[in-house]
């Protein structure tokens, strides 16, 4: 998980996973209708890594494996579980390449 664990905008989560692809893990899970973006908002569609990622540290490895997840006060519990079962099955699938 990267950013502060004290200050950060509630329901954002930025997160990355080491040697993979920010882009594959979107778009496995855009097949399975759970949408994350890559990037910030205000940088969508650039392939590079994020600075703003590079400046707090984030090792090489880890940079073009990040997503931003966004959740609201509508969102459920099982919304939640659903997701995280799709990811950790998409993180697998894509852990074998």
């Amino acid at each position: 998980i990267n950013g502060s664990q004290t200050s950060y905008v509630p329901g954002i989560i930025n997160v990355s996973f080491k040697n993979l692809s920010g882009e594959e893990i979107q778009l496995m899970l855009d097949e399975r209708n759970i949408a994350v973006s890559i990037g910030s908002a205000f940088h969508s569609g650039i392939k590079e890594p994020s600075q703003t990622l590079v400046s707090i540290g984030v090792p090489d490895e880890y940079l073009h494996g990040t997503i931003r997840i966004s959740l609201s006060h509508m969102n459920t519990m099982d919304e939640v579980e659903e997701f995280l079962n799709n990811l950790k099955e998409v993180v697998k699938i894509l852990r074998k390449y």
